[in-house]
């Protein structure tokens, strides 16, 4: 378990390499990043307060409450709410941008392949397959966070155990975006995409938990889509059993 979760974090920073081999490319790439950013942030950001703002009113009837309890809960649901947030837009960020910078991030996973060795996989999915990979990812970050939002409204305990089954949830949901294309164009469908990652699990979380600790820094998500895109090409070649670092 222990050197799978290893394996899948060597992948990730096995990315940064890029950066020495083709740094005018790896610079570029971080321009589709930066612009979806800012039209996300602004979105989910005025989203997150105004949802946050109806807080009081979905909770009128705790107003006869200890001051204490009424607090507590207002917290946990404001929490959550933001929690929820947080996830279907690290999910959707990373989704968008890799669809917005195809060109871009396509260029950086054939360069990587180029580096390692190996026939460099040239079959591409249709824009609609992405598309629905997107939704789909996207509407399972929404649901997942959802769930999670209602954990953590559990007195006590509820907003620490929702924030960490909410780091590994999208961390998961963030590996599986990644990865996604680099398997598209070794062959791999939807079933057989998810099956390959099932068989390992660990790895493909260890390199999402780095992926997601380092896109969780101010201007990390922007900073890192490009290692990104290198390191989960170097993950899915570990996955199908080609040489990856």
């Amino acid at each position: 378990m222990l050197n799978e979760f290893v394996t899948g974090a060597r992948a990730f920073l096995a990315g940064f390499g890029m950066w020495r081999s083709r740094p005018s490319l790896m610079a570029l790439a971080l321009l589709p990043a930066l612009g979806v950013l800012l039209v996300m942030g602004g979105l989910l950001s005025w989203l997150g307060v105004w949802l946050v703002g109806l807080v009081p009113g979905w909770t009128g009837f705790a107003d006869g409450w200890p001051g204490w309890a009424a607090g507590l809960l207002r917290f946990a649901m404001a929490s959550g709410i933001t929690l929820a947030l947080a996830i279907v837009l690290i999910v959707s960020f990373t989704a968008i941008t890799l669809a917005v910078g195809d060109p871009l991030y396509t260029r950086i996973a054939l360069a990587t392949d180029e580096l390692l060795g190996g026939p460099v996989p040239n079959q591409s999915a249709a824009w609609t397959t992405w598309l629905s990979d997107a939704l789909r990812l996207a509407l399972q970050g929404l649901l997942g966070g959802l769930a999670i939002a209602l954990v953590g409204l559990v007195p006590g305990i509820g907003t620490a155990i929702a924030a960490v089954t909410g780091f590994l949830f999208s961390s998961w949901l963030l590996a599986t975006g990644l990865i996604a294309s680099a398997l598209e164009r070794r062959g791999f469908d939807r079933t057989a995409r998810a099956r390959l990652r099932r068989s390992r699990p660990w790895r493909v979380l260890g390199f999402g938990m780095v992926a997601q600790a380092l896109f969780l820094i101010p201007g990390g998500a922007v900073l890192m889509m490009p290692t990104a895109s290198s390191g989960a090409t170097r993950l899915a070649r570990s996955l199908v059993g080609e040489p990856s670092l």
